[in-house]
């Protein structure tokens, strides 16, 4: 009973969607600089990301022609935000929009996995995420951990999910998703991917996710790395 009590509870009401998307687009409306509240974005990294994209649309060879060290995905998002506008930020604006409803999405998931909640109980989001999008991470918007945080985010739902309703184990559909999400970063920012193997950086922590990466890879790992090598070769 407990466990269909949380599936149930799981599922996001129009009412949730509602509350979760207007207070990610307002939060990044506000505090990112690539919105169309500021003349432009003064961080580095977000003009350099932005110029190669708009080199690709030109014609420009990646790594070639132009060189950054971070993943050809980010680069291709930055190509299709300057489809949008090669001249401001706003397509940079609408991607960050979208994934911080992501991000916000799969993070109200989380927690109505652990704790039943009220109607209005979803009107504390718009606090944490104001607090999550004002912290040092942001900096002025359009960065490449700002993609991947919620592509983490929804892998530690799956996870969490696996371990609240089920064996532990994932099914072998959220393998395959965690898989895609795991070959995304990668090619966004590699860095990031050890999220997915190991829960810190003590070797008995490192350990512990060996033994449990064993295990999951021993039950879903045609799936997990079929996923992976979607987005890993091209």
């Amino acid at each position: 009973m407990g466990k269909t009590s949380l599936k149930d509870n799981n599922k996001l009401s129009k009412y949730e969607l509602m509350i979760l998307w207007i207070s990610a687009v307002l939060t990044i409306t506000f505090v990112s600089t690539c919105s169309p509240l500021y003349p432009f974005n003064p961080w580095d990294d977000a003009n350099c990301f932005f110029t190669i994209g708009r080199g690709m649309v030109k014609g420009r060879i990646l790594y070639k022609d132009l060189f950054d060290h971070k993943g050809p995905l980010l680069y291709f998002v930055y190509a299709l935000t300057a489809l949008i506008s090669g001249r401001s930020f706003i397509g940079a604006w609408i991607a960050e929009c979208i994934m911080a409803g992501v991000f916000a999405v799969y993070s109200w998931k989380t927690v109505k996995l652990f704790v039943s909640t009220s109607k209005n109980s979803v009107l504390l989001i718009p606090v944490f995420i104001a607090v999550v999008y004002t912290s040092k991470m942001f900096n002025f918007g359009g960065n490449a951990e700002e993609l991947c945080f919620p592509l983490i985010t929804i892998a530690l739902y799956k996870g969490l999910k696996a371990v609240v309703k089920g064996d532990g184990l994932p099914k072998k559909a959220d393998a395959l998703i965690c898989g895609i999400l795991a070959g995304t970063i990668c090619r966004i920012l590699c860095r990031l991917l050890p999220f997915h193997y190991c829960y810190g950086n003590k070797a008995q922590g490192l350990l512990k996710a060996l033994v449990t990466y064993l295990e999951i890879y021993h039950r879903t790992h045609n799936h997990y790395h079929t996923g992976t090598l979607i987005f890993y070769f091209h």
